[in-house]
């Protein structure tokens, strides 16, 4: 891994120098015995905390990720972790009773904070900014932690009931279909990490009486924009841009919160 690195990367350099990278393959090539492929995964993938480059993205074999998507036994929540905490926000397991929004302390015995932590020094990031290994983690938590941690029948969660009490919940384990069945009954809007709405992945408001328009650009991909928005980006940016002519607009904000890239033309 470090040779191909070596020989293909354009900046290996530029976050960690070749001292601090030498060191670190050192390190990681230092490991006796053998380990498990899932083991081999979370060893090789911490090489992305090293060289901090977004397009430099480690997967585990194709055998896991088929397994993942068919037989493979899941976390069932979807969750969030807002820097401090992580909160499950939506449900998809078979128990009902745990609201949506409550704080998780816990699975199986690991502080939410060791898996979150865990998980971010071998996520994908540009340099320093941790905002993007953050948002994959928010959007694809229960694959990276089944990548991490293994597939799992069971899982033992404690739930945050409040300031003093905490609850641990036994929660069955479930398929991607089964979760998919769950997700479809109980948040028929949510879809692929997005709430899909006609219209609504590039917004124009306009703030007369501060002379400002604010730009929202959810995506500049545009096969996602058709088929999550039926949007035209070319089109419907020109039709704003003239609005923005039209009404004599002096100040642009652009929102481009929670945007994943896509065509470089759009950018």
């Amino acid at each position: 891994l470090k040779e191909q690195l070596v020989k293909y990367h354009p900046n290996l350099f530029t976050y960690s120098s070749r001292k601090d990278v030498d060191i670190f393959f050192k390190e990681l090539g230092a490991l006796e015995g053998p380990v498990s492929e899932l083991e081999a995964f979370s060893l090789l993938s911490s090489t992305s905390s090293i060289i901090k480059d977004g397009h430099t993205i480690f997967y585990p074999s194709k055998e896991i990720i088929d397994k993942f998507y068919s037989t493979a036994k899941l976390f069932p929540f979807r969750v969030f972790w807002d820097g401090t905490s992580l909160y499950m926000i939506m449900n998809f397991s078979e128990n009902r009773s745990i609201p949506d929004g409550t704080k998780i302390h816990s699975i199986n015995g690991v502080p939410a904070k060791d898996i979150i932590d865990f998980a971010m020094n071998r996520m994908m990031r540009d340099g320093h900014n941790t905002n993007y290994p953050t948002w994959v983690l928010n959007n694809f938590f229960t694959a990276y932690y089944s990548f991490f941690n293994g597939f799992t029948d069971n899982f033992d969660v404690t739930f945050q009931i409040d300031e003093t009490i905490t609850k641990t919940i036994h929660i069955k384990a479930l398929t991607q279909a089964q979760i998919s069945t769950f997700r479809k009954q109980r948040y028929p809007d949510y879809h692929e990490g997005i709430i899909s709405e006609k219209g609504k992945g590039l917004l124009l408001d306009i703030n007369e009486e501060l002379d400002v328009a604010t730009l929202t650009v959810k995506d500049f991909d545009n096969g996602r924009l058709r088929k999550n928005y039926e949007q035209n980006f070319k089109k419907t940016i020109k039709s704003y841009f003239e609005i923005i002519h039209e009404r004599g607009v002096s100040h642009l904000i652009l929102d481009l919160r929670g945007n994943q890239g896509g065509h470089l033309t759009n950018g």
